[in-house]
């Protein structure tokens, strides 16, 4: 795992610049800071800077340079043990241990196709030494983040924002229209499309390969593209067998580590089915990291401690102060150039700073269930309406009232019949609108989904999971980990297991009030039942009033300065009302007071 950056154009990259780069990068990779810089029609320049996890010695560092490509990687190759054994019958010699070396003889080798042929998670730049063509390129999930920019006579590209700035080095403005998106729709749109908080500043979409020319054209193709015409399996025991298979299948090659391993554990079922896989089928050795609340209502301290009893874990607890939140907040938003999409998130920061502490670095976590297996209050609703069988149907609606309904914290999802007019073209507002639009100064951003398929629940999870949910989760999962130099790595998101969600025939996802039914199925003798039986969904979850006192003086005084930029998107007089309200615990009001403090001082720190 590391940070990657380049540049490639006209100018001459300053020394002072260089060294003021690599310094800065060095926090995402701190074992070695490296760069090459090749003359073609342009300058190009490769920056590096690498977190050590598979064959440690310097060997290994980047940019590594072969007789065709040059290349920078950010990532990891999960089955470059396997690549490697093939490339080795085709005569390929290797002299190092690392999947960084594989990834650069499988391109040299095959070409730029070979991306296909990975299963791993990265974001990389390949530099032809002869042509003096760019590639850059993103995994199929967009698990590693890469931004770009380009005018007239530059290109510059990075895993961090902050590179991109210091290699332009002269001032970017804000987008305010991702500043407005953000507040209106929620943290689910943040990624609906590629721009970023900076005007010029986009993000590389997944599944792509961005080619640049040394005539600086630019060209974008896409590698991965969901196979449309899978045949439905129907055969329950089977689909039970496979995901089961293909799960520790995923958790075994993602374990490959020359250094400690950590998970992340919550009392649910997606940290815990991991977690129990690593225990009881690969006998793996790590630690676990639970965060704790005060608020019972999101306290799963029982769940977690029966998991830790239970499995003989070695388990360590994060509690919170108020005091320091603002502050870490704010160190948060200063590294990632952007607002920390949800308390949730804010929450999980924590856990890489306790873990590298320990040693740790690579961290797992439960990203991508929900979005595979159906996790979300919504799926219920659209796998209601689209049951075809009318006893069926009436069975599933009994148990959503029984078991699902109890558990609803946002009202908006408390309704059986929310999707049932608009069911052909399910586009809606995550948050509230008709509350929003009482604040917010700019309005009228859609919410729209894109078509991936004709199944109305596998489509809404294809758009959680390349659109909504997952990349803003990715995002997070790597800006709080690297940020103290830890990877996160996260099994649910394996090629086969999606290309084989989408096989599974859509009625059977959820039953007998259970969602992620199959996967449930699936953990049956690994993940203890009081955990794999439990519907109710908390997750890494906060009440917001554990980590700041909104009720305090302080608070409100700093909310409401009236000088603050927050004022240019949303009205002084309504917010007011709001944030002095005594005890908020409403759930959603909560998710916006937080939308709007982090752009708060993701205003004031971008001035």
């Amino acid at each position: 795992m590391c940070g990657i950056s380049g540049y490639y154009g006209q100018k001459k990259i300053d020394r002072k610049i260089v060294n003021d780069l690599l310094k800065n990068m060095s926090v995402r990779g701190p074992n070695s800071q490296k760069f090459i810089k090749k003359k073609f029609l342009f300058n190009s320049y490769l920056f590096h800077s690498r977190l050590s996890i598979i064959d440690l010695k310097s060997r290994s560092d980047q940019p590594m340079i072969g007789k065709k490509y040059s290349i920078i990687f950010n990532g990891e190759i999960y089955n470059y043990l396997e690549l490697k054994k093939k490339l080795t019958k085709l005569n390929v010699e290797f002299k190092t241990n690392s999947d960084t070396e594989v990834l650069l003889k499988g391109l040299e080798k095959f070409g730029l196709m070979f991306l296909k042929k990975i299963e791993g998670m990265w974001a990389l730049s390949i530099l032809d030494n002869k042509t003096g063509e760019m590639y850059l390129s993103r995994d199929k999930f967009g698990e590693k983040p890469l931004f770009y920019h380009k005018d007239a006579d530059n290109f510059y590209f990075g895993s961090q924002i902050e590179y991109l700035k210091i290699l332009i080095n002269k001032n970017i403005s804000i987008n305010n229209d991702k500043i407005f998106r953000y507040i209106n729709c929620g943290y689910k749109s943040i990624f609906k499309e590629n721009d970023t908080y900076f005007d010029k500043i986009k993000s590389l979409d997944p599944g792509c390969i961005l080619k640049i020319s040394p005539k600086l054209d630019i060209k974008r193709e896409r590698y991965f593209k969901l196979n449309q015409k899978l045949k439905n399996e129907a055969n329950q025991n089977k689909i039970i067998l496979n995901i089961k298979n293909k799960l520790i299948n995923s958790l075994k090659i993602r374990t490959r580590s020359d250094v400690p391993i950590g998970f992340c554990l919550s009392g649910g079922i997606d940290s815990g089915s991991l977690v129990s896989i690593a225990k009881k089928k690969l006998n793996l050795k790590f630690n676990t990291y639970s965060v704790v609340d005060e608020n019972k209502d999101y306290n799963e301290i029982n769940e977690i401690d029966y998991m830790v009893k239970h499995l003989k874990l070695n388990n360590k607890k994060i509690y919170f102060n108020k005091k320091n939140f603002l502050n870490e907040l704010r160190k948060l938003i200063k590294f990632r150039k952007a607002p920390v999409a949800t308390i949730s998130y804010y929450v999980h920061s924590q856990i890489s700073k306790f873990a590298k502490k320990d040693g740790i670095k690579v961290l797992f976590s439960g990203t991508g269930a929900d979005e595979l297996f159906t996790g979300y209050y919504d799926h219920y609703l659209i796998d209601i309406i689209q049951e075809k069988k009318l006893s069926t149907r009436l069975q599933k609606i009994k148990d959503w009232k029984k078991f699902i309904y109890p558990n609803i914290r946002n009202p908006i999802f408390k309704n059986l019949n929310l999707f049932k007019k608009n069911f052909k073209n399910l586009t809606y507002i995550y948050d509230n609108k008709k509350f929003i639009d009482k604040f917010i100064l700019k309005k009228n951003f859609l919410f729209d989904q894109k078509k991936y398929h004709s199944d109305i629940l596998k489509n809404r999870m294809l758009n959680e999971l390349f659109h909504e949910s997952v990349p803003v989760m990715l995002f997070e999962d790597d800006q709080n980990s690297m940020k103290n130099g830890v990877e996160n790595r996260s099994p649910f998101l394996d090629t086969d297991l999606l290309n084989y969600s989408l096989k599974i025939q859509s009625n059977l996802f959820i039953q007998n009030g259970y969602n992620k039914y199959l996967l449930r199925e699936a953990l049956k003798g690994i993940l203890p039942d009081r955990i794999r039986l439990n519907r109710k969904k908390i997750g890494f979850n906060f009440d917001l009033n554990s980590l700041i006192d909104l009720n305090s003086n302080e608070t409100q005084n700093w909310l409401l300065e009236k000088n603050s930029k927050i004022f240019n998107f949303i009205n002084y007089e309504k917010f007011s009302d709001l944030i002095t309200k005594k005890n908020i615990n409403d759930n959603f009001l909560q998710k916006f007071i937080f939308t709007i403090i982090n752009s708060k001082i993701f205003l004031e720190e971008n001035n």
